[in-house]
């Protein structure tokens, strides 16, 4: 009987591909984000799919949600803008999600949130 070395091969990268997958998908389940990050995605998501960009509605809008929100901060292609800073926090977490506004063109969104 001989032993078909490719298939001993395939077989070991199929199990280490396996083994690597489970690992990270269990880290994802053992820690999701907090539920403060959570709200401060859902509502730029809401924002996103339902209105144009605006810099002072944005902030509004996400500040109505939460008030954990600490600073956003927008990267054009022409340089970088803060277009809010709160109370520095202990720590924070960042969504950066990019805004499309014109054709081929789009903003980048920053959003940072106390951690």
């Amino acid at each position: 009987m001989e032993v078909n070395v490719g298939r001993v091969i395939e077989a070991a990268l199929i199990v280490v591909v396996l083994v690597t997958f489970t690992y990270q998908a269990s880290l994802l389940v053992k820690s999701p984000r907090k539920y403060y990050v959570q709200n401060v995605e859902k509502a730029a998501a809401f924002y996103i799919l339902n209105h144009q960009y605006d810099s002072e509605s944005f902030i509004k809008f996400l500040s109505a949600s939460t008030e954990d929100l600490y600073e956003v901060v927008e990267h054009y292609e022409t340089g970088t803008r803060i277009a809010y800073r709160g109370q520095e926090p202990l720590g924070f977490f960042t969504i950066i999600f990019a805004y499309p506004y014109d054709s081929g063109n789009w903003t980048v969104v920053e959003v940072r949130v106390r951690g």
